[in-house]
């Protein structure tokens, strides 16, 4: 596999795990909103979240 290949592959498994990164922390959001925590008045979990989805 030449070097471009490698990056793509990289790439495509760092969007992969991104995703499931992103989708286990909305399970848990989703689980802190039904205890009724504000998690969003937190800055780190903000930073978190933007950090996850690196949009």
């Amino acid at each position: 596999m030449n070097q471009k290949g490698m990056n793509r592959h990289q790439f495509l498994l760092n969007n992969v795990f991104g995703m499931i990164k992103s989708l286990l922390y909305i399970c848990v959001l989703s689980t802190k909103e039904r205890e009724k925590e504000d998690i969003f008045t937190n800055k780190t979990a903000k930073f978190d979240i933007l950090k996850l989805l690196k949009i």
